[in-house]
């Protein structure tokens, strides 16, 4: 129940933060599928007329030190990785300054990576877990793809 109620708050100060902080005028797909199962191609991220996306510095630390986090991580307590990226997000979202079709692009790969990043959080084992952060890693080479 606590994890329950962990999980909904954390979800709802989350897409609070990214509403408010970032005035986002984004209306969000409904989508079918899970964040576990999502592919990196039904998220619709376009180019900007051929290039990647400018990043506003202040986002980039905290996108740096999750994916760092990622690739350190050794198969063992992903409790604490769930919530590193967790605070990573939090981090993230409150420094967004986009605005713009950059940031409408940004947050079709945002928040299904912040859907990945709860779905890790309430992972009930280490397998489940391991399936997650598979997904988590692709979200950054997405990212990687149309972002700089």
């Amino acid at each position: 129940m606590m994890k329950n109620l962990s999980f909904i708050t954390y979800l709802s100060i989350a897409l609070f933060f990214t509403m408010s902080a970032c005035n986002s005028s984004t209306k969000e797909k409904s989508e079918t599928k899970s964040p576990i199962q999502q592919d990196k191609n039904d998220l619709g991220i376009e180019l900007n007329d051929g290039q990647k996306w400018e990043v506003n510095q202040e986002m980039k630390p905290p996108l740096e030190r999750s994916e760092i986090a990622l690739d350190k991580y050794d198969g063992k307590e992903y409790e604490i990785l769930a919530e590193q990226l967790k605070a990573n997000n939090d981090e993230l979202v409150k420094s967004c300054t986009m605005k713009g079709k950059s940031h409408d692009e940004l947050h079709k790969w945002l928040h299904p990576h912040m859907k990945l990043t709860t779905a890790l959080l309430e992972a009930q084992n280490e397998k489940e877990a391991d399936q997650i952060i598979q997904k988590l890693k692709t979200s950054f080479d997405t990212y990687h793809q149309y972002f700089q």
